[in-house]
């Protein structure tokens, strides 16, 4: 949350607009699975980025953060979903 809050990392909701709408992770932004290669092709390399999805069962957090490590970024997985983020912190709607 510091990194985040430091804005040193960037955090991506890889979930529909409908669902990042409905609730996401204060300053996550929403870049759903359709848009994530348009999205990763501005996006600098020197970014460290955290993606999420629905949680542990869902790959699409896996997916991106595999593919923005083979584009030279540094990204990782939360292993966390929206609704274990919602047990313990705010979300913003």
């Amino acid at each position: 949350m510091k990194k985040i809050d430091d804005e040193s990392i960037l955090l991506l909701d890889l979930r529909s607009k409908e669902e990042y709408e409905a609730g996401h992770i204060a300053e996550a932004i929403s870049v759903p699975m359709s848009e994530r290669d348009s999205f990763m092709r501005d996006l600098s390399n020197h970014a460290e980025v955290i993606a999420y999805s629905r949680g542990p069962l869902c790959l699409y957090s896996a997916i991106a953060a595999e593919k923005l490590q083979a584009n030279g970024i540094t990204a990782y997985r939360m292993d966390e979903g929206i609704n274990e983020w919602q047990e313990h912190f705010q979300l913003k709607h």
